[in-house]
C-alpha cells in the first residue's frame, strides 16, 4: 500500500516486516549467565514497532553469577537497538518471571526497561534485580512491544 484512505503517505506506509528468533543473554554487571538450559527469544517487527517475547532458565549447577557490588541484572543480545530514555521516554517489557535463587520478585512493577538511546540491552527492574545467583534456579521472561531506533 502506498497511501491510506485519507491520502497520507510517508511514515504511515508499512516499510518493514520481519519475524525471527534470537538468543537472549542475562548479565549481572559484566558477568554473563553461563550456558543456560533454555534461552529463546522471538520477535515480529512491523515498521519501527517490534513485539518481543523471551525466556531464560538455568537450574543451579554451582557456577553462580556474583560479581559483587551493587550491579544489576540486564538482558542482552536483542536483534534491534531500541528507542530509549533519551529519545522518547522509557520503553519496557513486562516481567513474566524474574526469579533468582528460586525466589520470584515481590515487586508489582517488574519490568525490563530501555535506559538509553539506541541500545539493545534491557535493565531488570524488580525487588531481586541486584541479587547474586548463589543457589536454586534462575529465570527471566518478558514480553511486550518496543520501538526500534
Amino acid at each position: 500500500q502506498t497511501a491510506s484512505s485519507s491520502g497520507t503517505t510517508g511514515d504511515e506506509i508499512l516499510d518493514h516486516y520481519e519475524e525471527g528468533t534470537f538468543t537472549p543473554v542475562a548479565y549481572k554487571g559484566a558477568t554473563s549467565l553461563n550456558s543456560p538450559t533454555q534461552s529463546i527469544g522471538r520477535y515480529t517487527r512491523i515498521g519501527r514497532v517490534v513485539h518481543i517475547n523471551f525466556y531464560i532458565y538455568k537450574s543451579w549447577d554451582s557456577t553462580g553469577v556474583a560479581p559483587g557490588g551493587t550491579t544489576y541484572w540486564t538482558i542482552h543480545n536483542f536483534p534491534f537497538a531500541f528507542v530509549g530514555a533519551n529519545t522518547g521516554g522509557w520503553g519496557f517489557l513486562t516481567g513474566g518471571y524474574i526469579n533468582v535463587n528460586s525466589s520470584l520478585s515481590s515487586s508489582p512493577n517488574d519490568r525490563f526497561q530501555v535506559n538509553s538511546a539506541s541500545t539493545s540491552v534491557l535493565s531488570v527492574y524488580a525487588s531481586n534485580n541486584g541479587t547474586n545467583w548463589t543457589s536454586g534456579s534462575i529465570e527471566f521472561s518478558g514480553m511486550g512491544t518496543l520501538y526500534v531506533a
